[in-house]
């Protein structure tokens, strides 16, 4: 059985090993390296000691050494939880949560035991279980009954999200960062870069490019009048909301830095061969008018297979005067298309992409070349 693609998160497993082994507790596990070693440790002390079961059922639900196996990981770890190894309260609720062996009515138990036991990181998944309070339940009463549930909801997500970033868990942080930019009743684009920041400085993709993006943008902190608002910055009540939107556009253009955001998605290309950041670094400088300099990031980004930077490429050797061809313009917008109806991707980036090639077919036009004068052509005289 191949091993599966397993979401970030589930590794947290692999650094939970016997103390003995500090190498496995520091750095991930490897499918090539060779652990004969270490397992025969495990193996040997299986019988009676958690840690041993939890780290063998490790490598069970992982593939590695072992061909992998399920159900043989859920057994130990049941094993290591009855002996009341925190780290196996944790591991057996990563399976189910992922789906990788079917959940139980005890699912949600395993985590608020590992977080009664100190492992923080299962906070997030208490977190996540709070939102999808959020999103089905059905609430019964009026309009503002409906409101005081989500956000009693809502606080209870924040908090246990809070447990799990305060450890670095890089999706709680960058969770966070969503609620705080993206849900009005708490938006603080601040507090969101915060967040963003501290998940993308441990190289979590995902914020790195919101990070990017509030960088590129700029960002605010909220604003209120309500003095007792603690989560706010205070703006003295007798300020109209004029003044208000004029601060906050002045916060906004301070905090804006292109430079910082080039940096940052660099990295990301760096380190995760992410064609979306070459995109992205791309439409900053494009942004600027740098135009060459963004059809170089969106050329790199073509040749890695991307469809929306053929489109973008293609519209910077027509506004681009250094590199301008109208011939290459044209093969480009072509290509997009041809790739686009294979992939029959349709959303409102691609749609967009589709109306700004179609908005250059007057500039694509070729322009039609004068006919020569052919002798005797010439108007004949009147007799």
């Amino acid at each position: 059985m191949s091993r599966p693609e397993l979401q970030d998160s589930l590794k947290f497993a692999e650094h939970y090993t016997h103390p003995d082994f500090p190498l496995y507790k520091a750095t991930s596990l490897s499918a090539d390296a060779d652990y004969s070693e270490a397992i025969a440790f495990f193996v040997n002390g299986v019988e009676d000691d958690p840690q041993c079961q939890n780290n063998l059922a490790i490598f069970f639900a992982l593939g590695i050494h072992y061909q992998q196996d399920l159900e043989k990981a859920r057994t130990l770890l049941i094993s290591a939880i009855e002996l009341k190894l925190p780290q196996a309260y944790f591991n057996l609720g990563l399976l189910e949560h992922y789906r990788l062996i079917p959940r139980t009515a005890s699912t949600l138990h395993r985590f608020t035991s590992a977080l009664s036991l100190g492992i923080k990181e299962a906070s997030y998944y208490l977190g996540q279980h709070e939102e999808r309070n959020i999103s089905h339940a059905d609430f019964d009463g009026n309009a503002m009954d409906r409101s005081e549930a989500f956000g009693d909801a809502r606080v209870r997500s924040l908090r246990y999200y809070a447990v799990a970033a305060d450890v670095g868990h890089v999706l709680a942080l960058t969770r966070m960062g969503d609620i705080y930019h993206s849900e009005m009743e708490v938006r603080d684009d601040a507090l969101a870069m915060k967040y963003y920041s501290q998940a993308a400085q441990k190289d979590h993709l995902p914020a790195m490019f919101s990070a990017a993006t509030l960088l590129t943008r700029g960002y605010s902190p909220r604003l209120s009048v309500t003095e007792t608002d603690k989560s706010a910055f205070y703006i003295h009540e007798e300020c109209d909301p004029e003044r208000i939107t004029a601060l906050q556009a002045i916060i906004i253009e301070k905090t804006r830095d292109p430079e910082a955001a080039i940096t940052l998605l660099n990295r990301a290309w760096n380190i995760h061969r992410s064609v979306e950041a070459l995109e992205m670094m791309g439409d900053i400088r494009k942004e600027e008018k740098d135009y060459r300099a963004a059809g170089a990031f969106y050329m790199t980004g073509m040749h890695k297979g991307s469809i929306t930077c053929l489109a973008k490429c293609g519209e910077m050797f027509l506004i681009c005067d250094e590199i301008r061809s109208k011939t290459i313009a044209r093969d480009l917008f072509k290509q997009f298309k041809t790739r686009l109806a294979e992939s029959r991707i349709l959303n409102p980036k691609m749609l967009e992409l589709t109306e700004m090639i179609n908005s250059y077919k007057e500039a694509l036009k070729p322009i039609p070349r004068k006919k020569k004068k052919v002798d005797g052509d010439s108007d004949k005289t009147a007799e």
